[in-house]
């Protein structure tokens, strides 16, 4: 699990779209749960 958590220093604009890719999972994730959950 933390092998997939990027180190966002020094990665400059890398880093930002590795932090946008992980909140689309995040929110992709939070929304099928909400789904389920249902």
């Amino acid at each position: 699990m933390s092998k997939h958590i990027p180190n966002y220093e020094g990665l400059g604009s890398n880093g930002q779209t590795e932090k946008l890719t992980l909140l689309e999972k995040l929110a992709l994730w939070v929304r099928d749960f909400l789904e389920n959950a249902e």
